[in-house]
């Protein structure tokens, strides 16, 4: 088996224990805590399980977590169980931290009700070159990759129906129709999304803070 295909097999085995771990608990104390936070996110913010097992993820592939995984170490299941309670802690703190005020907005997190934007097209390429809405100044070339290189994460994170929403690209009640939901669950399943990149910009080394 190929180095490649060891750690794709990491990859998908990880996925499916942080399923395990998000959906049901288990004896130890740390699996206690999993469930404890999880519904602690879904009364406080109404976030699913499917929600928090999608962020879970995203954190795992973006920290690169199947490549650092040691065998000689760590069994994959504790290696696995350790990163979703402490990707779980982070989630709460930063939401503590939102409900505080201590956070700033993004240029594009402004959730208020506008008018489908007609000037730009109806497509989120048009952000590409300023990297989303401004977070990206400059046109030389290491600019306009770093610019298409946040756009890759950022249609990657929210997908392209909930960017193109939060761009304005969409509607956000015809969105939020078409996905069954009422508007107010619509608006704050964006506002957590955001909330969210906002902490993985910081991570890559945006600065927002």
């Amino acid at each position: 088996m190929s180095l490649m295909s060891i750690e794709i097999k990491i990859l998908v085995d990880s996925y499916c224990l942080i399923c395990r771990f998000i959906h049901r608990g288990g004896k130890i104390w740390m699996n206690i805590a999993i469930q404890k936070r999880v519904l602690w996110l879904y009364h406080r913010y109404g976030m699913t399980r499917e929600e928090i097992i999608e962020y879970v993820k995203w954190k795992f592939k973006c920290q690169r977590k199947n490549y650092k995984f040691n065998p000689e170490k760590s069994c994959l299941e504790t290696y696995v169980l350790n990163f979703t309670y402490f990707t779980l802690l982070t989630m709460v703190r930063q939401c503590k931290n939102h409900e505080a005020g201590d956070g700033k907005e993004m240029p594009f997190s402004q959730l208020t009700d506008y008018e489908t934007i007609k000037t730009i097209g109806q497509t989120i390429d048009s952000f590409e070159r300023q990297g989303i809405e401004g977070l990206i100044n400059g046109d030389n070339p290491e600019d306009i990759l770093m610019g298409k290189q946040l756009m890759e994460t950022a249609t990657e994170h929210f997908g392209n129906s909930d960017l193109s929403a939060i761009l304005g690209l969409k509607d956000k009640r015809t969105e939020a129709m078409r996905l069954g939901l009422d508007y107010d669950s619509y608006r704050k399943r964006l506002q957590r999304k955001l909330n969210q990149f906002r902490s993985i910009l910081n991570d890559d080394g945006y600065g927002l803070d």
